[in-house]
């Protein structure tokens, strides 16, 4: 009895399926299946290999070049995906290429190197094919191209901090859904390439409340020279605030407390214009 039950024991577990290594590098079937186009060849395909290793050397990830994606090329692009804050699969997608090509951007960088002012010149391109205009000089991040990339972002749902990253290149580069050009749809669209135009009004008329409206003792001025005040300190203010970088931490707040800094200027504006007066007299 013992040999018989010993016997089906044997047969049982001899017919269990065998685990997968869980080494493997997992795969689904979004990165196991290429992109396909009428130019795919297997020399397209040898060719981005290659380029593939040539960036990444240039990087000084690989120091030597190889003809087949091997564990070096591997590690290699697992390095670069580690060090960039992307996923660490060694799948060279869409966000992978996106950050060899194109460097982060950021609207609050003091030096700009040579390849991030090309990379700047081609996001004005792609922000003027998407309709925005933008009147910043070619190879500067200012603010018409910080307002751009925000509300870019805001329309594909990404969060609207102004940094150009890897999703943010990859969806201007094509990786997203087609928008629809309906009624509602293109109102839309018009309404966020003059989303500029709205916010210098709301600036404008915050500091235009809080100078004729202001508790500080004084006459009110007329009316006029209220509106020409309020529209010199709309032009100055928001650098100011980028220079005492305070513009962060109000972005970060909901958006009635977004423009108090603006209000708060309007309030303080004559103590803020003698103080001007006072520099000009003393040079």
């Amino acid at each position: 009895m013992r040999k018989l039950l010993r016997s089906l024991l044997n047969k049982l577990y001899s017919h269990q399926p065998q685990l997968v290594s869980q080494t493997a590098t997992p795969m689904c079937l979004f990165t196991s299946l290429p992109i396909l186009h009428s130019n795919v060849t297997q020399k397209l395909i040898d060719d981005s290999l290659k380029e593939l290793q040539i960036q990444l050397k240039a990087k000084n990830y690989l120091t030597e070049l190889s003809s087949s994606f091997d564990t070096r090329v591997e590690k290699a692009v697992k390095d670069f995906q580690h060090d960039n804050d992307l996923h660490e699969d060694g799948i060279v997608g869409p966000l992978t290429w996106a950050c060899l090509y194109h460097p982060q951007l950021s609207p609050h960088e003091k030096k700009i190197t040579s390849e991030k002012r090309k990379a700047i010149e081609e996001l004005h391109v792609l922000l003027r094919k998407e309709g925005f205009s933008i009147r910043d000089l070619n190879g500067q991040y200012g603010r018409d191209t910080e307002r751009s990339v925000r509300s870019f972002q805001r329309t594909y749902g990404l969060k609207p901090d102004g940094m150009v990253g890897p999703w943010t290149w990859a969806i201007l580069l094509g990786v997203r859904h087609k928008p629809e050009q309906g009624f509602p749809e293109s109102v839309y669209l018009l309404l966020r390439q003059n989303l500029h135009l709205l916010e210098q009004v709301v600036m404008i008329g915050c500091i235009f409340v809080g100078i004729y409206f202001s508790p500080l003792p004084g006459n009110k001025p007329p009316l006029p020279e209220t509106l020409i005040t309020a529209y010199a300190l709309a032009c100055v203010t928001p650098v100011v605030l980028n220079l005492l970088k305070i513009q962060r931490f109000w972005k970060a707040n909901p958006l009635i407390l977004q423009y108090a800094p603006y209000a708060l200027t309007g309030i303080l504006w004559k103590p803020i214009f003698n103080v001007v007066l006072a520099r000009i007299n003393a040079t």
